[in-house]
């Protein structure tokens, strides 16, 4: 594989499975508050505690596995794990259901955290950590506007459609072997 195609996937691949994770239920808190009878403060526990309660887990997880399985193996349960966490809350009928997706979701973002940057430092030292630490930025921004515009425009489902965002993004990294 050459250079170019593995820069390319080390920035999709943080872009949607670290990125996108991280910012694509903020911005669509009116829409999940009102499809799901919940304040603000449930809200807020979807977005931010259960889903980084998942990631502390997926890192500390992470870093044991990573003694133990080839770098790519770890990549992909991460995209998959995304895939899973985002259909699931995408699916969900209930607050439970939503936290379970959410926290299926920050499992990916911790192991995806320890996988992708040291691929990328393997394959092209700095610069591709750059590239990954661009990626996974770019990932929350992407996230943040979509959800806002959506959310702005008073579309009703604003929520599924971020979320289901963040199935199709590692979806693709998964189908195309993007890294």
């Amino acid at each position: 594989m050459n250079a170019p195609r593995r820069s390319i996937g080390v920035f999709v691949l943080a872009l949607a499975v670290i990125g996108w994770n991280c910012g694509n239920v903020g911005p669509v808190v009116g829409s999940l508050a009102e499809d799901f009878d919940i304040g603000l403060g449930e809200v807020g526990l979807l977005s931010g505690a259960f889903f980084f309660a998942g990631s502390a887990v997926g890192s500390l997880v992470g870093a044991e596995l990573a003694r133990r399985i080839r770098v790519l193996t770890g990549i992909w349960a991460s995209c998959l794990l995304s895939i899973a966490g985002n259909l699931v809350f995408a699916a969900g009928d209930s607050v439970a259901v939503l936290a379970t997706g959410r926290v299926l979701a920050g499992l990916a973002f911790g192991l995806a955290a320890v996988f992708i940057p040291t691929y990328a430092r393997v394959i092209g030292g700095v610069k591709m950590v750059g590239l990954f630490g661009a990626g996974l930025t770019l990932g929350v921004a992407a996230a943040l506007l979509l959800g806002s515009v959506l959310e702005g425009a008073g579309v009703d489902v604003a929520w599924v459609v971020a979320v289901g965002v963040g199935v199709a993004l590692p979806a693709f990294c998964c189908a195309f072997h993007v890294s």
